[in-house]
């Protein structure tokens, strides 16, 4: 099965309500400073504050992440 990474990343970003400041098609800014640049079709960069957190290529591990360290850091 063929699957678009950037529309299942919309998708999660929506499914786990995580609120889009900003989007203009290559970054996506989040509440929490969170900014995902989108690199590639499988390739996702995330940043917070401006500062490179880690490269991800699947959305899963990608909103686990932030899932993990918006509870960490509340």
């Amino acid at each position: 099965m063929d699957y678009n990474p950037i529309e299942l990343l919309y998708f999660a970003i929506n499914h786990h309500g995580f609120k889009i400041l900003s989007d203009d098609g290559k970054f996506i800014e989040l509440e929490g400073g969170y900014t995902i640049e989108i690199e590639k079709r499988k390739l996702f960069k995330l940043l917070q504050n401006g500062a490179v957190i880690a490269p991800f290529d699947e959305v899963y591990d990608l909103c686990q992440f932030i899932i993990k360290d918006m509870e960490a850091n509340g």
